[in-house]
């Protein structure tokens, strides 16, 4: 039954709000809030898979690649060397660790008095603001009461019935004073089960939100009017994308132990999909240079030039995405080998 809740006294004077509406009732694993079974998580229908022609042909490309620019490469390495031995000779180095060591010294003393006085100041409230505490065990007691059994059996495979049930105990936990504090009170409250629950509310949350965010047509892409800083940006986004999924790779033995210990569900199917995610960049990369691509004899050298260099990153780019995402799928393979075509036109007109 929905907690009985006294309303709680304002914090000022008369009466404060009511508490919000129940938390959803409880759905067994695998039920929608319509009591229908859940599917599980859409297949995309993309066949990712590794493409050993992919990986030949840019291996064939970098060797054309390496073959250029190879003097230049060993230039700009001794030059960087200088520039290095340079700077280690500055002789402003020990001024600059004087003021560094002054500078800790300040920040110390102003840590030290900033401490002193938030102890004084709390000291000085302290009673007011543990009548308050006080105050909201009586006024929330039974709320709080009745929403320790609820957290305790919890139990869905439906993230959004984990989302809309994290919703609703955070609208009530929001009328507390101190949320800490008040519970303190309540030796039963599940503190590391509602902890985790909030967890993987908010992880499969920022995932959602991640992936979104890596669309090309999507509302929250904001374009750039030139292709050199779009495809700059597709490889930004791409290296955030990269991180995470990552991270989640070496941690998610421990976090699936960790929601599992608690009975909190969590599809880590998603990584799958932003790994997907990683293949539509390349997509779009690649669609996008071999769109500017003109045929020859219709520009000058160096135009022919600046589009020989957009080819080698969007190759090197793809092949990044492929590598990671342990694949392609049949459309993005397709681009890449004329990708791989074009370059190969280019350098044998060239030669």
């Amino acid at each position: 039954p929905p907690p009985s809740v006294t309303p709680a006294a304002g914090k000022g004077s008369g009466v404060g709000p009511p508490p919000p509406p129940p938390p959803p009732p409880l759905s067994g694993p695998g039920q929608t809030k319509g009591g229908g079974t859940a599917s599980p998580m859409q297949d995309t229908g993309n066949k990712i898979s590794k493409s050993w022609d992919v990986i030949q042909k840019y291996q064939f490309i970098t060797k054309c690649m390496n073959g250029e620019g190879r003097g230049e490469s060993r230039k700009k390495a001794s030059s960087s060397r200088k520039k290095l031995v340079k700077c280690k000779s500055s002789p402003e180095k020990e001024l600059l660790k004087e003021d560094e060591a002054s500078g800790s010294k300040e920040r110390k003393e102003l840590v030290r008095s900033q401490s002193m006085l938030s102890v004084k100041d709390e000291l000085e409230g302290k009673s007011t603001y543990m009548r308050q505490v006080m105050e909201d065990r009586k006024i929330f007691g039974e709320m709080i009461e009745d929403l320790i059994p609820q957290i305790e059996e919890f139990e869905s495979d439906d993230f959004e019935d984990l989302q809309l049930f994290v919703q609703e105990v955070e609208k009530r936990l929001s009328l507390l004073v101190d949320e800490r504090m008040v519970l303190k009170g309540f030796a039963a409250w599940p503190d590391k089960r509602m902890e985790v629950l909030r967890e993987a509310n908010g992880r499969m949350q920022d995932l959602k939100q991640l992936k979104a965010a890596m669309d090309p047509f999507g509302s929250k892409w904001i374009k750039r009017s030139s292709l050199a800083d779009e495809l700059q940006a597709v490889e930004d986004k791409f290296a955030s994308l990269q991180t995470t999924v990552e991270w989640y790779a070496r941690s998610e033995e421990e976090l699936k132990k960790n929601f599992a210990k608690h009975r909190v569900p969590f599809d880590f199917r998603i990584l799958l999909e932003l790994k997907e995610v990683a293949v539509s960049l390349a997509k779009y990369s690649m669609q996008r240079v071999l769109g500017e691509i003109r045929p020859a004899g219709m520009e000058g050298k160096q135009a022919c030039h600046r589009m020989q260099m957009l080819l080698q990153h969007s190759i090197k780019f793809a092949f990044r995405c492929h590598q990671f995402a342990g694949g392609f799928d049949e459309e993005a393979s397709a681009l890449f080998g004329r990708l791989h075509d074009e370059f190969t036109a280019m350098m044998q007109s060239e030669s």
